[in-house]
C-alpha cells in the first residue's frame, strides 16, 4: 500500500476552529477522563481550555497589568498588588479547575491542614516554599482576569452579533487561607475556599483537559514547561479532529502566546522553548514523531497522530 503523503503545511493565521465543536471536544475529554478516574484511580487533575492556549506570567511582572494574546483570545490580568506568576499559581489553579470539575460545587477543600493540602499538590513543606506559595496565591486572588473572545474565535453574543466579546472574572473573593483568633492570638487552617459564581461557571462551561498531575508538578523548575505540558496534547487532540493532517506554527507567534512581553530575541525565545519541550517530550513518548522542526527551522510543525490522544493520555495515567 502505498504511504501516504504528508498535505501542505496550515498556516497559524488560516487555521480556524469552530466554538461548538470546540466545546464538545472539551466536554468530551473531561467525561473521558473522568470515567478513567472512576477505573485508575485519582491521579487525574485538570486544566481550563482556555487557559492551555493563554498563558500565566512566567516571571515577576512589573507593572499591574499582564497581557497575552493567542488567535482566539486575549488575556489581561490586573491588580494593585504584585501579579500572580511562576509554578504556584499554576499549582493551585489547576487544582481549584479540578476541585470545580470533580465535585460540581464552588466549596474547594483544601485539607485538614496545611500539611494536608501542600502534600496534595505536590510541594515540600519547608518555610521558604509555605511562604512563596501563600503570596503567589495572595497575588492570583487579588488579581481580575479579563478574557477577550476575538471574532475570529467564531462566537457570537446573545443577539447573534460578531466582534470582540469581554468577561472579567475574580476567582474568589477570599485572599487568605488562615483564620486570626484573635482569644487565643492563634491562625486556624480554615480547610476550604469559595470561587466566584462566575468562576465556577466559567469552568464548567468550558469542562477541562485531563493530566497526569504528579508528572506536571515534577515540572515545576520551568513554568514554561508546565504550560507545554498541557498545551501539546490539546493541541494534538484539536489537530486530530480536523481535515488537515499538520500545521505549521511560527516562533514569533509562539513566543507572544508563550512568553510575551520578554526581552528575550525571537532566536532565544525558540532555544528556551525547544529546551522546555525536551522537558515534556519523555512524558509523551507517543508524539515524538508529530512534533518536529520545520527543514528551514522557523516553524514548530504538529503533524495528526495515528492514535488517539484520548488513548495516550490513558495510557500516560496508568
Amino acid at each position: 500500500m502505498k504511504k501516504q503523503e504528508a498535505q501542505p503545511f496550515v498556516s497559524l493565521e488560516k487555521f480556524r476552529e469552530n466554538e461548538k465543536a470546540d466545546r464538545y471536544r472539551e466536554k468530551a475529554l473531561t467525561l473521558f477522563a473522568l470515567e478513567q478516574e472512576l477505573e485508575e484511580g485519582p491521579k487525574i487533575f485538570f486544566w481550563s481550555p482556555l487557559f492551555a492556549q493563554i498563558c500565566l506570567p512566567h516571571r515577576k511582572v512589573n507593572g499591574t497589568i499582564w497581557e497575552v494574546e493567542s488567535q482566539k483570545y486575549a488575556l489581561r490580568i490586573s491588580s494593585g498588588f504584585e501579579l500572580p506568576y511562576g509554578c504556584f499559581p499554576r499549582l493551585l489553579l489547576s487544582y481549584i479547575t479540578t476541585q470545580i470539575i470533580k465535585t460540581d460545587s464552588p466549596i474547594i477543600s483544601l485539607g485538614k491542614n496545611q500539611n494536608q493540602f501542600f502534600e496534595m499538590l505536590g510541594l515540600e513543606k519547608d518555610g521558604r516554599t509555605i511562604r512563596r506559595f501563600n503570596q503567589q496565591a495572595l497575588n492570583l486572588f487579588r488579581s481580575m482576569i479579563e478574557i477577550e473572545i476575538k471574532p475570529e474565535a467564531g462566537i457570537s453574543d446573545s443577539n447573534r452579533r460578531r466582534g470582540n466579546l469581554f468577561d472579567w472574572i475574580h476567582i474568589s473573593d477570599r485572599c487568605v487561607f488562615w483564620e486570626n483568633i484573635e482569644a487565643t492570638h492563634k491562625k486556624t487552617w480554615l480547610g476550604e475556599l469559595q470561587v466566584s459564581s462566575k468562576f465556577f461557571d466559567f469552568v464548567k462551561s468550558k469542562g477541562g483537559i485531563p493530566f497526569n498531575f504528579h508528572r506536571y508538578a515534577s515540572l515545576t523548575k520551568s513554568s514554561m514547561a508546565m504550560d507545554l505540558y498541557i498545551w501539546l496534547p490539546y493541541r494534538l487532540f484539536i489537530l486530530q479532529q480536523q481535515r488537515h493532517y499538520s500545521v505549521s506554527l511560527q516562533f514569533p507567534l509562539l513566543q507572544k502566546q508563550f512568553d510575551p512581553n520578554s526581552s528575550l530575541s525571537v532566536r532565544d525565545f525558540k532555544i528556551k522553548f525547544l529546551n522546555c519541550l525536551s522537558m515534556v517530550m519523555p512524558h509523551y513518548t507517543d508524539f515524538y514523531d508529530n512534533v518536529k522542526l520545520s527543514e528551514d527551522g522557523k516553524h514548530l510543525v504538529l503533524t495528526k497522530p495515528k492514535k488517539s490522544v484520548e488513548a495516550i493520555l490513558k495510557k500516560d495515567d496508568e
